[in-house]
């Protein structure tokens, strides 16, 4: 993703998706829902997939050194 308006802060990954959860901005998202527009797609063990406007993203964790 080239702008910054999603923030990934923290993920919970499980083989049953239904326990999959991310923080993305502050609010506690699960696969399915949305956060700021953006639906999120998939929640993987490293990172989210997620779409707004027919576009994917992906969602890392910012630890660039």
């Amino acid at each position: 993703m080239t702008d910054s308006k999603l923030k990934l802060q923290a993920l919970a990954w499980s083989d049953d998706a239904v326990r999959r959860m991310a923080v993305i901005n502050g609010r506690i998202v699960h696969e399915g829902e949305s956060v700021d527009g953006y639906q999120v797609v998939k929640i993987r063990a490293e990172d989210v997939i997620v779409n707004e406007g027919g576009k994917s993203w992906r969602l890392e964790f910012g630890l660039r050194q």
